[in-house]
């Protein structure tokens, strides 16, 4: 006799017969599951002596095939799992996981890929993505294209225009208010800074004047725009196309520390408001957004 105090811990009674363990797998799987996970791991012996461990992993494998119910075997270790028992696995639909950390973070993974497949109650944020051909080349734009864009999908753009010479400059800030930004512009160069090909904070003719003709020298194409100022953070904001999970959005922390920091969280499309908000919360900049340390805060709102 054995007293029941974990009813998720089946008895080693019935450990190596196939069929009065898949019976007992049958009836913990009958439940109102998602999926029932397998902790087994197989010793490093020859396979001759894991016959016992392959009875329970087939077991496993019966009751999921009688009760329809998805299945998962997770070993704790890279080598406590045989490769032939990971290519059974792929052949009858069972989730082979190695590492309960990283099985746990792949379930949760799972979940909130569930629920922007299945939407909720609020109108979620769609974004329109061409579905990936790999026949199509992708074309870089330049900063003005795709700010131009941006502005006919409603994103506020500063104002600017480009030059190609000096005077085209000193026509186009006519039109502008100083301070402004200059900027070579070129779908090759989309680093720009690297280059020293940005000059900020022009505040008037003779230094304008100066940084086109620097510029020139290295782009025949610059950017001459309204500065913005007061800035809270910067944000880089993309989308595309994955074969596998379909369209995705990517929230980080940008400028030109981008690449250093890291600092972005994905999100599967359709998304909801709240799960914007939640992914913005999640990067390591979000106290600057809230107003850190005294200073002004973002306009969260605007950002979703």
């Amino acid at each position: 006799f054995v007293e029941v105090d974990n009813p998720l811990d089946y008895h080693t009674f019935v450990w190596g017969d196939r069929l009065r363990t898949a019976s007992c797998f049958k009836q913990m799987m009958s439940g109102d599951f998602a999926a029932t996970m397998l902790l087994l791991d197989w010793p490093k012996t020859d396979q001759i002596n894991q016959q016992d461990w392959d009875n329970t992993f087939y077991a496993l494998c019966d009751a999921a095939t009688e009760t329809g119910k998805k299945a998962i075997v997770l070993a704790s270790m890279a080598d406590c799992m045989p490769k032939r028992i990971i290519d059974e696995c792929q052949k009858r639909g069972i989730a082979p996981m190695i590492g309960l950390d990283t099985c746990l973070k792949s379930l949760h993974h799972s979940y909130r890929c569930a629920q922007a497949f299945n939407g909720a109650s609020s109108s979620p944020i769609e974004v329109s993505i061409p579905v990936s051909n790999k026949t199509q080349t992708k074309k870089t734009l330049t900063e003005f294209d795709g700010k131009q864009l941006l502005a006919k999908y409603g994103v506020s753009i500063p104002k600017g225009e480009l030059v190609s010479s000096v005077e085209g400059a000193l026509r186009a800030v006519e039109k502008l208010n100083y301070p402004v930004t200059v900027k070579v512009s070129s779908e090759v160069l989309v680093h720009k800074s690297d280059l020293g090909g940005v000059r900020v904070n022009i505040k008037d003719a003779e230094m304008l004047k100066l940084a086109v003709s620097e510029l020139l020298q290295i782009g025949p194409s610059l950017l001459v725009e309204e500065m913005v100022e007061g800035a809270i953070a910067e944000l880089i904001i993309g989308a595309d196309f994955d074969p596998v999970f379909g369209k995705y959005l990517i929230i980080g922390g940008g400028g030109v520390l981008v690449e250093l920091l890291s600092d972005s969280v994905p999100l599967l499309l359709p998304v909801e408001r709240n799960n914007v908000l939640e992914a913005l919360s999640e990067l390591k900049l979000y106290p600057i957004l809230e107003g850190y340390r005294g200073h002004s805060a973002g306009d969260i709102d605007a950002v979703i």
